[in-house]
């Protein structure tokens, strides 16, 4: 739900705050140890504003995801950390259907 919170293309359906609220608690139960919550985590902190957490999040999901030799998840995260170097929020195109409808 956070994912979806941070990054729908449909802004209507989008609310950082929460996002956050609902990401921090389980990346801080798995000790930030999992990429994929990281990189929610980062996606929630970039959509509220929160650039430089943005970046630290993403950049450790980055280690992550290096360490278990997850090439195409890094790849994937070196374009979301760019966008929040650029102050960009992540949007995803794959929450829109082939319609182009939310």
């Amino acid at each position: 739900m956070a994912w979806v919170l941070a990054t729908a293309p449909d802004s209507s359906l989008r609310d950082g705050g929460t996002a956050v609220e609902l990401v921090e608690s389980v990346a801080s139960a798995s000790g930030h140890a999992n990429a994929s919550v990281l990189r929610v985590l980062a996606a929630a902190y970039a959509e509220s504003g929160r650039y430089a957490e943005a970046i630290g999040a993403a950049e450790e999901a980055l280690q992550l995801a290096a360490r278990q030799g997850n090439s195409a998840f890094a790849e994937n995260l070196r374009f979301s950390l760019a966008s929040y170097k650029a102050n960009r929020p992540l949007r995803d195109p794959g929450l829109v259907d082939s319609a182009g409808v939310p």
